[in-house]
Parts: C-alpha cells; structure tokens; sequence
C-alpha cells in the first residue's frame, strides 16, 4: 500500500501484483483451521466473517472447497495489496470487504446480511497486533453483529461464535482481560448471553498470542457448552497449547 501511495508503480524493483506467499510466522495460523471448521458444523452455519492476516490458511480451507464452501465475508481491513491478492483466487460464495461502513449489519429487519442470506454465526477476527490496535480494528463491528443477533429474530440453538487472535506480553494480560469483560457487557446489553469463554496460548517468533472462544446464546442461564470441551483438548495437545509453532 506504501508503495501506492508513494506512485512508485513503475519501479522494476516491486512487483505490486506478485503472488503472495506465506512468511513462516504465518504458520501459526495452521493448527487452527480444526478448531473453525468444528465450530462452523457445531453452530450450523452457513455464514463466516473472516479476517485473517494473508488469506494463506484458513481461508484456502474454507472458501477453496467449492463443494461445501458457505457464505463467507472476507475483511481484508483497508489493505489494498491484500484485496487485490484474494479476489484473484477467484473462490466462490465470496464476498469481499476493504472499508466497514459504520454499520455494518445495519438492516435488523431484511432477510440478507451485507448481501448474504445468511446470518454469520461466526466470526473469526485475527491480528498481528495488540488489543488497542483489535479495538480500533474491530470493535464496532463486533457491536454490530451482537446487536443484530439480540434485537433480530435470528435462531442461535446452537449457539454463535466469536474467535480473536491477539498479540499480548503476558497471560492473564490486564488489557485483554478488560476487552474480554468489555464484549461480555455489550452482548449482555444487547440480550445476547456468553455461555463460554476460554482461551488459548501461541507462541511463534518469540511472540505470545492469544486465541480467545466466545460462545453466544440467546437463552439466560442456560446454553450450550460443547465449545469448552473442545479447547480443553486442544490445550492437552502440545502441538497447540502454549508451544512454539
């Protein structure tokens, strides 16, 4: 995008429409992919909004499976290069995103959701970065989605999931951990309940991650849990939990 701005187009140097291929800290995106496409079959979804930083791993997953691909929305958060780079893969059922708008599930009350009919009952939110950069990010989109999900007529039996990836310096991290209890206040404001919350710890490159399972429901004091369990086994996985990868 830099290199845009700049006008440096021509430059023999940079190839603006190379082909781009994974950096070996994206790696850790990999064991993930299990833990996504468990969640979309729990919560029976037909709907994903994803935002993964390279589009190398679970978005292949999901959206080159032209069979059992679904309705996934593709936010590729301002980055032009990374834009250019998935619409040429040219997957279906695709749509992509470089600018949320303000509101983005603004209509509660039509049947299709920024042109899908579909509801996504997951959302999967990575970054590279920390939990201020994830809030300014994401944080009102997230607002967006648990507010349509509590004022609309939206079926969740099984519950609807956010997954974040967030860099953080230590574990319990005190900004994660207000982020945390910010989203579980906004959900509840919105009549949305959190069934579960449990997390997982990465490391890649010297760098600590946290990947965060929130389970939505819409029924007060009850609510499935099946999310739980799976994280509890993935953290009794060394190839997951708390190792470098």
């Amino acid at each position: 995008d830099a290199v845009n701005l700049a006008q440096a187009q021509s430059w023999n140097g940079w190839d603006l429409r190379r082909s781009f291929e994974p950096h070996l800290t994206s790696r850790k995106y990999k064991p993930i992919i299990p833990l996504v496409t468990f969640i979309l079959s729990m919560v029976k979804s037909d709907g994903l909004c994803l935002h993964e930083p390279g589009f190398h791993f679970i978005a292949p997953s999901i959206c080159g499976n032209e069979r059992d691909s679904i309705a996934t929305i593709l936010l590729t958060a301002g980055d032009l290069c990374a834009e250019r780079d998935v619409r040429s893969r040219r997957w279906q059922n695709v749509r992509i995103i470089n600018e949320l708008s303000e509101r983005f599930f603004s209509d509660l009350n039509a049947n299709t959701y920024n042109g899908f009919s579909m509801f996504p009952k997951v959302m999967v939110l990575f970054s590279e970065s920390g939990v201020k950069d994830w809030i300014d990010e994401w944080d009102t989109l997230v607002q967006s989605w648990l507010e349509c999900m509590g004022k609309s007529n939206i079926d969740i039996p099984n519950g609807a999931c956010l997954l974040s990836l967030i860099r953080v310096a230590s574990s319990p991290a005190p900004a994660h951990t207000r982020l945390e209890e910010r989203i579980v206040t906004k959900a509840a404001e919105f009549g949305v309940f959190t069934g579960s919350k449990d997390f997982l710890l990465f490391k890649c490159s010297g760098l600590t991650l946290q990947l965060t399972a929130y389970l939505f429901h819409k029924a007060e004091n009850k609510g499935p849990t099946w999310l739980s369990g799976k994280i509890e086994s993935m953290k009794n996985n060394s190839n997951y939990y708390s190792k470098r990868i």
